[in-house]
Protein backbone atom coordinates (compact mmCIF):
# COMPACT_ATOMS: atom_id res chain seq x y z
CA UNK A 1 0.00 0.00 0.00
CA UNK A 2 0.96 3.87 -0.51
CA UNK A 3 2.36 5.66 2.15
CA UNK A 4 -0.48 8.05 1.71
CA UNK A 5 -2.64 5.01 1.83
CA UNK A 6 -0.88 3.79 5.21
CA UNK A 7 -1.86 7.49 6.76
CA UNK A 8 -5.18 7.77 5.84
CA UNK A 9 -6.01 4.39 7.83
CA UNK A 10 -3.80 5.30 10.67
CA UNK A 11 -5.19 8.82 10.63
CA UNK A 12 -8.68 7.67 10.44
CA UNK A 13 -7.89 4.82 13.54
CA UNK A 14 -6.50 7.86 15.66
CA UNK A 15 -10.08 10.09 14.56
CA UNK A 16 -12.03 7.68 16.06
CA UNK A 17 -10.02 8.38 19.93
CA UNK A 18 -10.02 4.75 21.47
CA UNK A 19 -11.32 1.93 20.23
CA UNK A 20 -14.48 2.23 22.67
CA UNK A 21 -15.40 5.45 20.81
CA UNK A 22 -15.72 3.00 17.57
CA UNK A 23 -19.03 1.19 19.31
CA UNK A 24 -21.36 3.38 16.79
CA UNK A 25 -19.04 3.57 13.53
CA UNK A 26 -20.41 1.49 10.82
CA UNK A 27 -16.66 0.55 9.87
CA UNK A 28 -15.95 -1.41 13.14
CA UNK A 29 -16.98 -4.79 14.77
CA UNK A 30 -16.35 -6.70 17.50
CA UNK A 31 -16.29 -10.63 17.79
CA UNK A 32 -14.55 -13.25 19.93
CA UNK A 33 -12.61 -10.76 22.34
CA UNK A 34 -11.57 -8.45 18.79
CA UNK A 35 -12.26 -5.24 17.50
CA UNK A 36 -12.43 -5.42 13.62
CA UNK A 37 -11.77 -1.94 11.25
CA UNK A 38 -12.81 -2.28 7.95
CA UNK A 39 -11.76 0.09 4.79
CA UNK A 40 -12.21 0.12 1.56
CA UNK A 41 -9.94 2.30 -1.51
CA UNK A 42 -10.04 1.85 -4.69
CA UNK A 43 -7.91 -0.87 -6.51
CA UNK A 44 -6.41 1.76 -8.63
CA UNK A 45 -4.87 3.55 -5.75
CA UNK A 46 -2.47 0.51 -4.72
CA UNK A 47 -2.31 -0.41 -8.56
CA UNK A 48 -0.84 2.91 -9.29
CA UNK A 49 2.41 2.48 -8.11
CA UNK A 50 5.49 2.44 -10.69
CA UNK A 51 6.11 -1.53 -11.56
CA UNK A 52 10.46 -1.21 -9.43
CA UNK A 53 8.13 0.14 -6.90
CA UNK A 54 7.83 -2.80 -4.21
CA UNK A 55 4.10 -2.39 -3.92
CA UNK A 56 3.50 -2.94 -6.94
CA UNK A 57 2.66 -6.23 -7.31
CA UNK A 58 1.01 -6.76 -3.99
CA UNK A 59 -1.66 -9.21 -3.59
CA UNK A 60 -0.26 -10.58 -7.29
CA UNK A 61 -2.26 -7.85 -9.18
CA UNK A 62 -4.13 -10.88 -10.55
CA UNK A 63 -7.64 -9.60 -9.69
CA UNK A 64 -7.98 -6.48 -11.92
CA UNK A 65 -11.84 -7.06 -12.59
CA UNK A 66 -14.14 -3.65 -13.04
CA UNK A 67 -15.32 -3.35 -9.41
CA UNK A 68 -12.27 -4.27 -7.84
CA UNK A 69 -11.54 -2.53 -4.59
CA UNK A 70 -8.42 -2.98 -2.04
CA UNK A 71 -10.38 -4.22 1.44
CA UNK A 72 -8.39 -3.22 4.63
CA UNK A 73 -8.85 -4.79 7.98
CA UNK A 74 -7.25 -3.95 11.04
CA UNK A 75 -7.73 -5.97 14.14
CA UNK A 76 -7.07 -5.55 17.67
CA UNK A 77 -7.43 -7.20 20.87
CA UNK A 78 -10.56 -5.68 22.76
CA UNK A 79 -9.85 -5.65 26.53
CA UNK A 80 -5.37 -4.50 26.30
CA UNK A 81 -6.46 -2.72 22.41
CA UNK A 82 -3.28 -4.48 20.95
CA UNK A 83 -2.61 -4.85 17.63
CA UNK A 84 -3.57 -8.34 16.23
CA UNK A 85 -0.37 -9.48 14.22
CA UNK A 86 -1.12 -13.38 14.19
CA UNK A 87 -4.41 -13.99 12.35
CA UNK A 88 -5.55 -15.84 9.09
CA UNK A 89 -8.02 -13.69 7.28
CA UNK A 90 -10.49 -14.02 4.91
CA UNK A 91 -12.97 -11.77 3.47
CA UNK A 92 -15.80 -12.38 0.86
CA UNK A 93 -18.61 -10.71 -0.75
CA UNK A 94 -22.06 -12.26 0.11
CA UNK A 95 -23.40 -11.12 -2.92
CA UNK A 96 -20.78 -12.23 -5.53
CA UNK A 97 -20.25 -15.51 -6.80
CA UNK A 98 -16.50 -15.51 -6.41
CA UNK A 99 -15.20 -17.49 -3.14
CA UNK A 100 -13.81 -16.03 -0.41
CA UNK A 101 -9.63 -14.59 -0.67
CA UNK A 102 -7.22 -14.30 1.70
CA UNK A 103 -6.33 -10.87 3.25
CA UNK A 104 -2.39 -10.99 3.44
CA UNK A 105 -0.90 -9.30 5.86
CA UNK A 106 0.86 -6.05 5.19
CA UNK A 107 2.84 -3.21 7.51
CA UNK A 108 1.65 -0.20 6.44
CA UNK A 109 3.41 2.91 8.86
CA UNK A 110 5.05 0.49 11.21
CA UNK A 111 1.43 -1.43 11.51
CA UNK A 112 -0.11 -4.67 10.58
CA UNK A 113 -2.90 -4.76 8.62
CA UNK A 114 -4.57 -7.33 6.52
CA UNK A 115 -5.82 -6.82 2.88
CA UNK A 116 -6.51 -8.16 -0.83
CA UNK A 117 -8.89 -7.15 -3.93
CA UNK A 118 -12.47 -7.69 -3.51
CA UNK A 119 -15.13 -7.57 -6.18
CA UNK A 120 -17.17 -4.71 -4.51
CA UNK A 121 -19.32 -2.96 -7.11
CA UNK A 122 -20.06 1.08 -6.82
CA UNK A 123 -23.84 0.58 -7.08
CA UNK A 124 -26.32 -1.14 -4.37
CA UNK A 125 -25.37 -2.18 -1.27
CA UNK A 126 -23.41 -5.33 -0.83
CA UNK A 127 -22.18 -7.74 2.49
CA UNK A 128 -18.53 -8.16 2.74
CA UNK A 129 -18.09 -11.23 5.13
CA UNK A 130 -15.00 -11.47 7.32
CA UNK A 131 -13.86 -14.51 8.77
CA UNK A 132 -10.83 -14.04 11.06
CA UNK A 133 -9.12 -17.03 12.99
CA UNK A 134 -5.99 -16.87 15.36
CA UNK A 135 -3.80 -19.05 17.53
CA UNK A 136 -5.51 -18.30 20.62
CA UNK A 137 -9.34 -18.69 19.70
CA UNK A 138 -11.35 -21.21 20.05
CA UNK A 139 -13.44 -20.78 17.31
CA UNK A 140 -13.13 -17.98 14.30
CA UNK A 141 -14.70 -14.59 14.43
CA UNK A 142 -16.99 -13.80 11.89
CA UNK A 143 -18.28 -10.03 11.21
CA UNK A 144 -20.19 -8.65 8.23
CA UNK A 145 -19.39 -5.39 6.70
CA UNK A 146 -22.23 -3.03 4.08
CA UNK A 147 -20.32 -1.94 1.05
CA UNK A 148 -20.91 0.79 0.69
CA UNK A 149 -20.72 1.77 4.19
CA UNK A 150 -24.04 3.09 5.55
CA UNK A 151 -23.90 5.30 8.74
Amino acid sequence: MTRLVGWMLVGWLALTGTLAAAQADPNVRYAQGLVVYFGVMPAEVVRGHPASHPESQMHGRGHEGPGEKHVVIALFEATSGARITDATVTARVVESAQGARQLEPMTVAGATTYGNYLPLADTGSQQVRVEIRRPSLDKEAVVTFRYPVAP
